[in-house]
Parts: structure tokens; C-alpha cells; sequence
């Protein structure tokens, strides 16, 4: 019976039928197609066959290509893991070609082949087979890839070990672990419910607030144990009695009364302001037992010598700041009195240097005690974003002055007053009114309970200063812009009535006549006098605009010349001094192992304009050191170099606290090296070659800083008016512009510190006036309960304690602080001797200033030696005075560096 072959479809390839367990059927036209000859890929068969005629006049049958392409795979397995020749542009695969498909199709034929003379079938492949009788023998492609698939599978038993491992895990994961605790695979089930309260949904919770929150869970258990050992109920309160208690009319807790203002904005339409005034505040604090006592104070008249701001001119001498009568021994005595001393010769005599010459005509009729409460304000810009740049605000904010340094400086002790998005004309100087009104009262007195005397006192608080930045100080003082004529708001010789002058007239054109350095001729408008909305500020009879704004050492020093000269130095001078500028970077870097400086220095010194306060407060106590003497030779800094110095000497002198002898000599030290430091920055602005340089003493922040002598002399050290800490409250007020529903940020962040500030007051034992308008104090319980956690965990905890400004001065030891080897200060001795020491070992080894040579004076530093001999003294044994900068050595010698802060 004659076999049928069986005609394939075109484009259809006949695949043997596999013989051996595992063969795996393929069609050759998944074969690469590339050319065996000069390694060619092409994307179909017919371009290799176009490509084997043109190029290799390769014109045999279909075997013929068929054992190329045979070949090529076969080359293609063997060379898997050889370099091939990388095609040139010009080798580039030709385009598709528009042969026909079933033509195609069938010079692939599998069954096409030639035939020898002796009618047996030829192979025209080009691989050297050897006879195989195994099934498929024929097709070397296929065998070469079955051996190396059954190599494979003999040479790899690791992956089917692996694999076995993989099944069995899979197969045995159907049985159950039955040996779980009860609370698996938590530690117990309050842990989980704080997990799922940390991480169940994206709901985000700081680390600070979840240690609040579990501080708080502490307490309540301790509670709820108590009431189930006294048979007590015991109910936590609902959601709504903790949010808006303030507007349930069964609640008894005290609210802070804010007060609204209606602006009319330049559209017409109408902006609610609400502000918690300054004599809200103050009737709180006189209130509260814990804080009375340290808000009112008497000018302290000891001479020469700046510890605290009551030593300062203006608390010494304005009328406002004197307190007419004094109380001892439960005794009232008024000025102007006469009285009998005992124990004094009757021809004693008293030679009175000033008299009180306060108003006391309306003081007397009501018979109260008075008290002096003065009141610093403070006012800067801050932003409902994370940036100032979109959502800007503006917000007033105060302290009390009578309290020391360190308690001005405390979170607890700003309080904020209000703040009003800057839009449609909407400002500061939107409320000014309504604050100034407020203030006016409390320079005339306002009666308030006082929890020290336990009786109703008359307060008054005057305004001693009004801290901001250089803008800020130019509209309050109703002058133009610092870039304007004349913008310095204290010279030429302004005064106040100079103010109240200017604003005689609504266009500012008053001709001013008795100004000196000016003709008679001059208009207010001329004179910079352009600002009206703040002309209610003139109404305060102890705040003068033209000394009450002091100079802000942060914006003039720091954001100012310490900005200019370090700018200019990284981006001009270095900028094309790479070598230079890379080893500056190194031992800035190396600065951060000081033991001397607060704070460590991290940033890259080419992000110099994008530098903070504080970062410049690190650069300007390490630059000239290191410039001093480690790049001494460098001649292309020597220009610059002495800029540094007198900057370093002026700021190791004003970035101090206090002055406890001296102050007069102080003085005159600061305003000594004012002038050294605007006569060297005019030498460089005249030297400069730099076409692009702008000159250093036509910029307003340098011409300021000449005033700060009379500041200094007026309320004493310029750390006490640095706006720093009124700057990092800002965070605060953003926070909570953030948790705002946006439609009455000023009415919600009025709230909030509303309700905080009660809140302590009520926890301190504060008293309050109620409903009925009687006078009441927290109950027995909460005194109780509060003097059990009077360890101060609680205020830490939950009062703000955990978020504490942080002070990066470095003019002094933080209490408590363990000082370290290698750490270098000046000790005092049990007999009084001053002495340089080194800590090491628990040891201080004494050191002694070697003679100083001119170039360490003219680079304000000096150098210091240990004693031959190792001589030593008992860390306990001394009291430490101040840290020292000594981390650069000269040989043996150690670099004392006067440039930090409070080593001048």
C-alpha cells in the first residue's frame, strides 16, 4: 500500500515525533537568524537568504540555508559566552524585504531536501555529525541540545535539593503550630492595641507624643487602681468634654477671654482678628502663686555693673518703671515720706542721690500696693506652610522682662498674642490699635488680685523695648524700607517728638527744622517718615520709638556682616582657589571633635547662602583660627583675613549674658571694636578689585550696629533683645496653623494657647474669677494629686517641658554637664586664683599663656603651654568658670581661640 504523503500548509514545518523520554518537540523556525559567515542577525528568514545571495553568492537549494542556519544556532551555543564583533553604521541589518510569506515559508521546509545520484537523501549542513543511531541522529541541533540538557540535569543536585526543600515547605505549611501563647504574637494585649494605635493606620504620632500618651495611660491606671481600692467610680471623660468644653455650659473650667477686632480690608470686605490681650496675661500671672512672685521687680541701682535688665538706664531712670511705695515688715512706706531710723545718731544724715517722680496723685486715693510688671513685645513674620513664602502671617507674641534671663528664654514663659494672615492689605499693623490701647491701660495701672500678697494690687507695665528684625523695627517706627533714603530710625538724631511731629500732618509734609546735619528745609516725607498705620504707637508714654527698637545682634551680626564676609569668602575669593577651599573644608570638618565649641558644624561650606543664625554662630567662633593659622601664608587671603578678626572680637564680646563688674569698660570694648570692624570692612570695600563687589558700610545692618553701645548702655547686654527664642516659638504657631480647619486660623490659634495657658495656670493653683463673679482655685483633690507628682515628670511631660528651647550660645556650662577629657576651661581655685587647665583623667593639668607674639595678637588668639613638671589639681577641687576653645595646636603649643564666644 502505497504511503500518502501529507501536503503542509505553507508556512507549516514538519517536527519529528519524539522517541526518548523528555525530548522536546521544536520547529526550526524559532532557529536564530543569523549568518554563520560575518555574524549578521537579521529579523526574518527571508533577509538572511536576500543577505547569503547578495553578499556571500551563496545561491544553493534550501538545505543549502538550512544548514547555515543550522550552523549558526550551533555557533551561537557554542560561543554563548564569547565577545562578538560589534557591526559598524554601515554593517547595519538591511530593512525587511517584501517577499512573499508562503515563499518564505517554504525554503524552510524541513522535508525539502537534495538528492545524490544514487537516489539516497543529502544533508548539505556544514556540521561534521558523527553516526548516531539513536532516534533524531540526524538533527545535530537537536542533539547538541539535549545533551546539555541532560548534563545539566545530571551536574545539578544542589537546585534539586533545592527544590525538594521548596516542596516541602510548601506541603508542610498545612500544619498548624498549636504551641502559640494566648497572645501571639503580641507581648500582651495592651501592646497590641498601642501598636495598632502607632502603626494601624497613616495617622502619624511623633515618638514625643507617644511618650506622652503612655505617661498618661501610667497615671490613669494608678487612678482607676486607687478607685477600685476605695470603691469609687471611675469614668473616663468623652471626647467632647475635652475638645469643646469651652462652649458647654455644665463645664466649670475657666476660659481665657480673647477679644475680637473687625478689620475692613482695601476690597471692602471684613477680616475677624482675635488677640489675647497683654492684660489678660498679666492678670493670670499676678494670679498664679508660682509666678507672681518673679514678674514684679524694682530697678536695682548698683553701679557699674549689667547682671540683670532692671540694672539697665531706661528701668533706672523713665518715670514709669519707678515704684512710688515699698513694703517691709508688713509696713508701707510711700515716697516722699519722713520717717524715724533707730539705731542711727540723731546727726545722721542722708544725702538722696534720685527721687520717685512717678504720678502717684490717683495712687494715693485708692490706697492700693503698687507693682511695677514691665513687658517686652515681640513681632515677626512666620507662615501657615512649612515655608514663608506662600501663606505668610504676622504675629505679636510677649514676655515679662522683670524675669531672669534663663526664664525669659523658657517656652512657658512666651505668650502669644495674636496673628492675622497677611492678605489684602491685612497686617500687624491691623490690630496695633487694639494692642496699644491695651497697653496704655496697663501704663496707667489696672487692678488685679495678686496671689503674693494675697490682696488686689494696682499693676502697671510699660513697655521697655519691642523686638524684631530690621524690617519690622522700620514700619513700627513708621519709616520706609532699610533700601530707602534715609532708613537708620535713630540717627539723624531722631527723637520722639520728631515722630509725633511727622505725623501732624496726613501727607508727612511737616517741614522737621531742629534735625542737625540737615537744613531747615526738610519735609518728614524726605526724612523716610512714610509709614502711617503705626502712628498709634506714639500714644505710649513709655515706649520711644527712637531708642525702644535695639539693635538685634541675630539679624545685624549673624544674618548680616558674619553672612557677607563668609559668602564672599567661599563663592569670590575661593571660588576659583579649589585646593584652597577643599583644606578649609577639612579642618572646618575637623572642628566638629572641639570639646570648646556648643555646637558642631555639619554643613558644606558651599551652601554659604542657604546658611541659618545658628550656623554662622559656629563659623564666626572657628574661621579665624584656622585662617589665622593654618593658612597664614596664603596671599589670597590675606585681604580678608583681618575682617574676620575684628568680627570674631566684636562677637566674643556681645554674645555674652551678663558683666558683673565693668560694665563701663565693657561698653566702651564694644563700641571700640564697632569701629574697628566698619574701619576695616571700609579698607577692604576700597581695595576690592572684584567688579561686582558691593560695598560692605553703604548696607544699613552695618551702619545699625554703630547704635549698639547705646543699646547696651540703655538695657544692657545685647543677648537680652536677641529675637532667637521669639523666632523658634514660630515653630509652635505654624503647628498649630497646621491643625486648622483654615477657615478662622486667628480665632482657633487664639483658642489653643487660650486653653494651654489655663490649663497651667489652673495645675499651678492659680485663682480665677467664676460665673457668679466670685474668686475660686482649683479643688483639693487636684492640690493634692499635684504635690504626689511634684518631681517634676508631669510638667516635663505633659506642660511643655519636653519641647524646651534649645541654646546654642555657648557662653556658659549646662547645669549638670560632666565635663570631658581633652576638655579645656578656666578654673577657679579654692583660694581664688584663675587658672588654665586641661581635663584629663578626672585630673585638671594646669597650663600657663606663653608671651604673645604680634601675630597672635593681631589674630585674637594666644598660645598656652603645660608645666614641665605635670602639674595637676582635682577636677573637684575647682569650680569651672567658662569653657575655652583650644582645639588647633601649634607644635606643642595649644591655640587658646578668643574668638569664642565670652573668651575676649
Amino acid at each position: 500500500m502505497n504511503r500518502v504523503t501529507k501536503k503542509l500548509v505553507p508556512g507549516r514545518v514538519s517536527v519529528p515525533t519524539p522517541r526518548i523520554p523528555g525530548q522536546l518537540n521544536f520547529s526550526l523556525v524559532d532557529i536564530g537568524k543569523s549568518c554563520s559567515l560575518c555574524e549578521k542577525t537579521f529579523k526574518d528568514h527571508w533577509n538572511l537568504k536576500r543577505h547569503l545571495q547578495r553578499c556571500h553568492d551563496i545561491m544553493e537549494m534550501v538545505a543549502d540555508d538550512m544548514s547555515i542556519v543550522q550552523e549558526t544556532k550551533y555557533q551561537d551555543i557554542q560561543m554563548s559566552n564569547s565577545p562578538k564583533n560589534l557591526l559598524t553604521p554601515s554593517e547595519s541589518v538591511e530593512e525587511e524585504s517584501d517577499v512573499d510569506n508562503e515563499y518564505c515559508n517554504s525554503i524552510l521546509n524541513y522535508d525539502e531536501c537534495e538528492e545524490s545520484d544514487d537516489g539516497s537523501r543529502v544533508d548539505n549542513s556544514d556540521f561534521d555529525v558523527e553516526e548516531n543511531t539513536e532516534p533524531n541522529a540526524d538533527i545535530p541541533l537537536f542533539n547538541h541540545i539535549l545533551n546539555k540538557m541532560s548534563a545539566f540535569a545530571n551536574n545539578n543536585e544542589s537546585s534539586i535539593d533545592e527544590e525538594d526543600e521548596f516542596q516541602s515547605e510548601v506541603f508542610n505549611s498545612t500544619a498548624w503550630n498549636r504551641f502559640i501563647p494566648n497572645t501571639h504574637s503580641f507581648k500582651d494585649i495592651q501592646t497590641m492595641i498601642l501598636l495598632v494605635l502607632v502603626n494601624g493606620d497613616n495617622d502619624m504620632i511623633s515618638c514625643r507624643m507617644l511618650k506622652k500618651i503612655l505617661f498618661t495611660i501610667n497615671l490613669l491606671l494608678k487612678i482607676y487602681k486607687e478607685a477600685i481600692r476605695k470603691d469609687i467610680s471611675f469614668k473616663l471623660p468623652q471626647l467632647d468634654t475635652l475638645w469643646n468644653y469651652q462652649t458647654r455650659k455644665g463645664s466649670n473650667i475657666p476660659i481665657f477671654k480673647s477679644k475680637s477686632l473687625d478689620v475692613t480690608l482695601s476690597d471692602s470686605t471684613k477680616v475677624t482678628p482675635f488677640l489675647n490681650l497683654s492684660s489678660e496675661h498679666i492678670k493670670l500671672l499676678a494670679a498664679n502663686p508660682i509666678k507672681s512672685k518673679s514678674i514684679f521687680s524694682l530697678p536695682d541701682c548698683t553701679p557699674n555693673q549689667s547682671v540683670c535688665l532692671q540694672q539697665g538706664e531706661k528701668w533706672r531712670t523713665n518715670t514709669y518703671f519707678q515704684q512710688p511705695m515699698f513694703t517691709h515688715n508688713n509696713i508701707d512706706f510711700w515716697s516722699g515720706d519722713i520717717v524715724l531710723l533707730k539705731d542711727c545718731s540723731p546727726n545722721t544724715r542722708f544725702l538722696v542721690e534720685s527721687f520717685h517722680t512717678m504720678d502717684i496723685s490717683n495712687v494715693f486715693s485708692r490706697g492700693y500696693i503698687v507693682k511695677i510688671a514691665p513687658v517686652i513685645l515681640f513681632l515677626d513674620d512666620t507662615s501657615g506652610n512649612t515655608s514663608k513664602q506662600f501663606n505668610p502671617y504676622e504675629s505679636w507674641s510677649m514676655k515679662c522682662a522683670a524675669l531672669s534671663f534663663e526664664e525669659r528664654c523658657s517656652i512657658e514663659n512666651i505668650l502669644f498674642i495674636s496673628a492675622i494672615p497677611k492678605k489684602k492689605d491685612a497686617n500687624t499693623a491691623s490690630m496695633l490699635s487694639e494692642i496699644v490701647d491695651d497697653l496704655k491701660k496697663l501704663e496707667n495701672g489696672v487692678v488685679m488680685f495678686s496671689a503674693e500678697d494675697n490682696a488686689y494690687v494696682l499693676v502697671v507695665s510699660p513697655l521697655i523695648w519691642i523686638e524684631a528684625d530690621t524690617s519690622c523695627h522700620s514700619e513700627l517706627c513708621s519709616l520706609g524700607a532699610p533700601n530707602s533714603t534715609y532708613p537708620c530710625r535713630k540717627h539723624p538724631t531722631r527723637t520722639k517728638g520728631h515722630y509725633i511731629q511727622a505725623t501732624s500732618t496726613p501727607d508727612r509734609d511737616t517741614v522737621i527744622s531742629d534735625i542737625p546735619y540737615f537744613d531747615n528745609k526738610n519735609t518728614a516725607e524726605e526724612l523716610s517718615f512714610k509709614n502711617k498705620s503705626t502712628d498709634k504707637l506714639l500714644e505710649l508714654k513709655a515706649y520711644d520709638q527712637s531708642k525702644d527698637t535695639p539693635a538685634e545682634i541675630l539679624h545685624y551680626i549673624l544674618l548680616g556682616i558674619a553672612k557677607y564676609l563668609i559668602t564672599n569668602l567661599v563663592k569670590v575669593i575661593l571660588n576659583k582657589n579649589k585646593k584652597e577651599l577643599e583644606e578649609l573644608f577639612d579642618y572646618v570638618k575637623d572642628y566638629k571633635n572641639s570639646r570648646g565649641i556648643s555646637r558642631a558644624f555639619t554643613r558644606s561650606l558651599t551652601h554659604a547662602g542657604l546658611f541659618l543664625g545658628r550656623d554662622f554662630k559656629v563659623l564666626i567662633q572657628i574661621l579665624l583660627v584656622i585662617l589665622a593659622i593654618k593658612f597664614a601664608d596664603t596671599e589670597v587671603l590675606q585681604e580678608i583675613t583681618p575682617l574676620f578678626v575684628c568680627l570674631g572680637r566684636l562677637c566674643s564680646l556681645v554674645f555674652v549674658q551678663s558683666i558683673d563688674s565693668q560694665y563701663e569698660t565693657y561698653i566702651s570694648e564694644v563700641d571700640s571694636a564697632v569701629r574697628s570692624l566698619i574701619e576695616a570692612l571700609h579698607k577692604y570695600d576700597t581695595n576690592c578689585k572684584h567688579k561686582k563687589h558691593a560695598f560692605y558700610t553703604s548696607k544699613p545692618k552695618v551702619h545699625l550696629l554703630t547704635h549698639l553701645p547705646e543699646d547696651l548702655q540703655r538695657f544692657g547686654p545685647a543677648l537680652n533683645y536677641k529675637t532667637k527664642k521669639g523666632e523658634q516659638f514660630n515653630k509652635h504657631i505654624c503647628e498649630h496653623l497646621f491643625h486648622t480647619n483654615r477657615m478662622n486660623t486667628s480665632k482657633d490659634i487664639c483658642l489653643k494657647f487660650g486653653k494651654q495657658y489655663m490649663t497651667s495656670h489652673i495645675i499651678d493653683g492659680g485663682s480665677w474669677i467664676d460665673k457668679n463673679g466670685l474668686r475660686e482655685t482649683r479643688g483639693k483633690a487636684i492640690a493634692e494629686y499635684m504635690q504626689q507628682n511634684s518631681d517634676g515628670k508631669f510638667h516635663e511631660t505633659l506642660l511643655g517641658g519636653s519641647r524646651e528651647f534649645a541654646d546654642n550660645n555657648g557662653t556658659g556650662l549646662t547645669p549638670g554637664r560632666i565635663l570631658k577629657d581633652n576638655t579645656f576651661a578656666l578654673f577657679r581655685q579654692s583660694n581664688g586664683h584663675i587658672i588654665i587647665g586641661m581635663v584629663l583623667f578626672s585630673k585638671v593639668y594646669h597650663l600657663y599663656i606663653k608671651y604673645p607674639s604680634a601675630h597672635a595678637v593681631n589674630n585674637n588668639y594666644c598660645l598656652a603651654l603645660k608645666y614641665a613638671d605635670d602639674i595637676y589639681t582635682l577636677l573637684d577641687e575647682l569650680k569651672v568658670v567658662c569653657l575655652l576653645d583650644m582645639h588647633l595646636k601649634v607644635g606643642c603649643k595649644y591655640v587658646v581661640n578668643l574668638n569664642k564666644f565670652g573668651s575676649y
